[in-house]
């Protein structure tokens, strides 16, 4: 490797740091926002563990106050449902967001059983419905739709 990053106008003594994947994501929109206090939410696929991260930003800290850890993602039950639309996984969530605009609640009922919200205001997946593996597989039962 030091003959790459010398390539690239390094020394060949570069230094690698590791940075938490949500704090990335936070790190990108508040220490760049013009706010001094934010509320930070991130709903991810999956970072290292972490599917959903709730920090503050106070200048240029950031704190994380809770997360919510793998198979639990909305992130990745958009792509399981993007997946069962007939589009393609991590890529065209998009396209799927586009068209919820144009839906009715039709699925609310059975929504409701796949995504459970919790008393403290969190969420679980019903993993009844999933395979919880990397990368994602998709639902198990689309026919409850």
């Amino acid at each position: 490797m030091p003959n790459g990053c010398s390539t690239y106008g390094g020394n060949g003594r570069l230094k690698f740091h590791y940075l938490p994947h949500h704090i990335t994501h936070a790190a990108s929109t508040f220490l760049v926002s013009p706010f001094e206090d934010a509320a930070i939410l991130i709903l991810d696929a999956v970072g290292e563990r972490a599917s959903t991260t709730l920090a503050v930003g106070q200048g240029n800290q950031i704190r994380i106050l809770e997360q919510l850890v793998f198979p639990h993602s909305w992130g990745l039950f958009y792509a399981s449902m993007t997946d069962y639309l007939g589009f393609v996984p991590y890529n065209d969530e998009y396209k799927v967001m586009g068209l919820a605009s144009y839906g009715q609640p039709t699925y609310e009922r059975q929504m409701k059983d796949i995504v459970c919200t919790q008393a403290d205001g969190t969420y679980r997946l019903n993993m009844d419905y999933f395979k919880p593996t990397v990368p994602w597989t998709g639902p198990v039962q689309p026919a409850i739709l």
